[in-house]
């Protein structure tokens, strides 16, 4: 069977599999993610099914999803990958969030599902100057004084609602090689990003977006006090920790600027956006 590596903090999973249409689905799922990791147990195995164009995603001999190689199954593969880098990864603190930079800053949007992170990530994506490094997952480490991040990249991943919400400003070049089905949308980073940016950023900003049909566009300010428990919502590997990663993500909630921003469409914004993540040339001005 052929192999391909999944490497992320410094963890690796092995997919297995023996098909052509097989091997493009994953390195369009993992192409920035590619390399090596410890070795260990952790194997994922994708397998014909008997019926025509379905395939079998299996992991120590469980199935875990049955179906086309379609936005369903990138989902379940990405949630049973991320569970094997992550289910005893004790090298930092995972939060469910996106990530973007500018000048070198990044943003951490934090949310759970259902909360419009991936779509504001997305739309922020596409703004001037700011690079999006995931819309899913970022490893918090420390490293002396400084807390790094390093994000996991993969295509954005968009459901059914916020498509054809996100299709009407992404730029006709960055659909050319997204993977699109009644499941969803997934659009690949480097449809979108000029350059890959680089990993392991010092955070600036916390923005948890708070997607509200009917609501005016709201930013509030959030002391260290606020933060820390949404923090702690999005945790996704605490249960790894003593003390479930609460003294890293106080770190992290004291030492960034943090908002909440509500929202039920894209007016107003770009205003809103120059005010909590400005270019460098604006903060010097």
């Amino acid at each position: 069977m052929r192999e391909l590596r999944v490497a992320f903090a410094g963890l690796s999973v092995l997919l297995r599999h023996d098909h052509d249409d097989v091997d493009r689905f994953l390195h369009f799922l993992f192409a920035d993610l590619i390399g090596c990791g410890e070795d260990g147990e952790r194997i994922v195995e994708i397998l014909v099914h008997e019926r025509q164009g379905w395939f079998l995603l299996v992991c120590k001999e469980v199935i875990q999803y049955t179906g086309p190689l379609g936005v369903g199954f990138a989902a379940a593969l990405y949630d049973l990958v991320i569970y094997q880098l992550l289910d005893t990864n004790c090298s930092g603190v995972a939060l469910h969030a996106g990530a973007l930079v500018r000048d070198g800053r990044v943003m951490l949007l934090p949310g759970a599902s259902g909360a419009g992170k991936s779509t504001l990530t997305s739309w922020m994506a596409v703004q001037e100057d700011i690079t999006c490094l995931t819309d899913e997952l970022v490893l918090v480490t420390e490293d002396g004084q400084d807390l790094l991040l390093t994000p996991f990249p993969r295509p954005l991943c968009l459901k059914p609602g916020s498509r054809d919400i996100v299709k009407t400003f992404f730029p006709k070049a960055a659909l050319t090689d997204s993977l699109e089905d009644d499941q969803g949308l997934l659009v690949p980073l480097r449809g979108i990003n000029a350059v890959v940016a680089p990993s392991r950023l010092v955070p600036a900003w916390l923005l948890f977006p708070v997607f509200r049909p009917g609501a005016s566009l709201a930013l509030e300010s959030l002391s260290p006090a606020r933060t820390l428990p949404l923090l702690i919502s999005c945790d996704v590997n605490g249960r790894n920790f003593a003390d479930h990663g609460f003294n890293l993500l106080a770190r992290l909630a004291r030492s960034t600027s943090a908002h909440r921003l509500v929202f039920s469409s894209f007016d107003g914004l770009e205003k809103a956006l120059k005010e909590f993540f400005p270019p460098i040339h604006e903060l010097s001005g």
